[in-house]
């Protein structure tokens, strides 16, 4: 039922514009039907904004300049077709040549832009996309650390994990490609450790895991700095 209030709220715009053209103005030339061409592409263009942005957290911010230039684009070739009405009647001579070539500037104006924005829109989704994962892969090894804090009761051990935890809070969100292999090590000695612990492995074996996660993550931090520092 919402779907089809909104198609019946977009199609309003269509009957009334129809409804002028074609009840309104008794003569109607060719420039009418060809100006009415256009405004329909530019509403067309306009109300398909929401096909163009890609889902994000902030969706809201990327539509913005979007629905502005689909509506300026409109609202351009509204005042032409008003232009073309109150000026020329359908006895006149009219230089088709010289409006497809004002209509060829005007849309690729409209285009360029439009597709200057997708493309910042596009680059803004792919660099929101990296950070979450970045700050997913965080959240993940912290809240499988912390379970296993809880699963365990050998001081040394609850100890280990801790320093672990502190370890993983500290260390940069951010990611690079070069990073993959040693990220999916460490949730591969994170998953290691937590089978011992569920398995109630000796704490020794379980201590050793520990340190060896901790020098992966120190790893990953030093990888980080020297990319950094690179870049």
């Amino acid at each position: 039922m919402k779907n089809l209030y909104n198609f019946l709220a977009k199609a309003v715009f269509v009957v009334i514009l129809s409804y002028i053209y074609f009840y309104i103005k008794a003569d109607l030339a060719f420039w009418d039907y060809l100006s009415y061409g256009f405004i329909l592409g530019g509403y067309l263009m306009f109300i398909a904004t929401p096909y163009f942005i890609r889902t994000t957290a902030n969706k809201t911010v990327q539509e913005m300049p979007v629905y502005a230039v689909s509506f300026i684009y409109l609202i351009v070739q509204i005042i032409c077709a008003l232009y073309l009405s109150l000026h020329f009647k359908v006895t006149d001579s009219f230089n088709f040549n010289n409006y497809y070539l004002l209509q060829a500037i005007i849309t690729g104006i409209y285009l360029i832009i439009l597709f200057s924005i997708l493309s910042v829109n596009v680059e803004t989704h792919s660099n929101l996309k990296k950070q979450y994962i970045d700050t997913e892969y965080i959240k993940e090894i912290k809240s499988e650390l912390i379970l296993l804090l809880d699963r365990t009761t050998d001081n040394i051990v609850k100890k280990n994990i801790e320093n672990i935890i502190d370890l993983v809070m500290s260390s940069p969100s951010k990611s690079y490609d070069e990073l993959v292999n040693i990220e999916n090590n460490i949730i591969d000695e994170v998953n290691q450790l937590k089978d011992l612990i569920y398995s109630n492995a000796n704490s020794e074996n379980i201590n050793a895991c520990c340190i060896k996660i901790e020098k992966m993550i120190n790893k990953r931090n030093s990888e980080i700095k020297l990319i950094q520092y690179k870049k």
